[in-house]
């Protein structure tokens, strides 16, 4: 048997490292190794076997292909609804960065239009006046020069420094400016002509009348504690309808 070991020994060397027959006691030279060897073959087997159950969960080498195959098909069409998320995302982005270049352009137009609209009824009254917009600070800027005075001496950025007439009639103007940007149907005013004198009142009236009279179908409240007498010659024409409230008992 010695001799038929050690021919064979070079082809068990291939499957048996001598590494691990050092590790398991080295080459057997009595004949009673064979026992030993067939116990380490079993307790090698019973090892690979409790592995092969945990790993596979008691599955069949075809059950556990048939599930990876499986997976493989979920993988593979989530894979492909990410790709069409993916997709509608950069969509959407591309929607997202036009449309704010949009918003960043009709801002500027409304800016201008409101500035001009604002600087044409303060001339009516030989004013200027100028509005900026900055629309990253959120911030407004609203310059007045008064009839009479240098642009350079009577430039006014705070409106607290005007008088109450002027104050209010810069109002006036700047919110008629704006009433073009305005798409709502209904237009309230409360004291509009508040601090105003005979001659404000009566230009800042007649710019509400032609307002509305150029944008019929919007509808126009405005209350005011004021004498509205010079209203009269317009309520022939149905235009212009004065509700007048009885004073108030004291």
């Amino acid at each position: 048997w010695r001799a038929q070991l050690e021919g064979d020994l070079p082809k068990a060397l291939e499957f048996c490292t001598e590494e691990r027959l050092a590790d398991i006691g080295g080459m057997p030279t009595e004949p009673h190794a064979n026992e030993v060897l067939n116990k380490e073959i079993d307790r090698i087997t019973r090892a690979i076997s409790k592995e092969e159950a945990r790993v596979m969960d008691g599955m069949s080498i075809q059950e556990l292909e048939y599930q990876v195959q499986q997976q493989e098909r979920k993988v593979a069409a989530a894979l492909k609804k990410l790709d069409a998320v993916k997709l509608t995302l950069e969509r959407l982005e591309l929607g997202i960065d036009k449309r704010k270049k949009a918003l960043l352009t009709i801002a500027k137009l409304v800016n201008q239009s409101v500035a001009h609209e604002f600087n044409d009824y303060m001339k009516q009254r030989g004013h200027n006046g100028r509005v900026k917009t900055n629309h990253k600070t959120e911030t407004l800027e609203m310059e007045v020069v008064m009839a009479g005075q240098t642009k350079d001496a009577g430039k006014v950025s705070n409106t607290k420094t005007l008088s109450g007439g002027e104050r209010s009639y810069s109002t006036l103007a700047f919110t008629l400016a704006l009433g073009k940007e305005n798409e709502s149907p209904f237009r309230a005013m409360d004291e509009f002509d508040v601090f105003m004198d005979a001659v404000n009142r009566r230009v800042g009236t007649e710019h509400l009348l032609n307002f509305a009279r150029k944008h019929p179908e919007l509808q126009f409240i405005y209350l005011t504690p004021q004498d509205v007498s010079m209203l009269d010659k317009h309520r022939d024409d149905g235009f212009v309808h004065v509700q007048r409230m009885h004073n108030a008992a004291r």
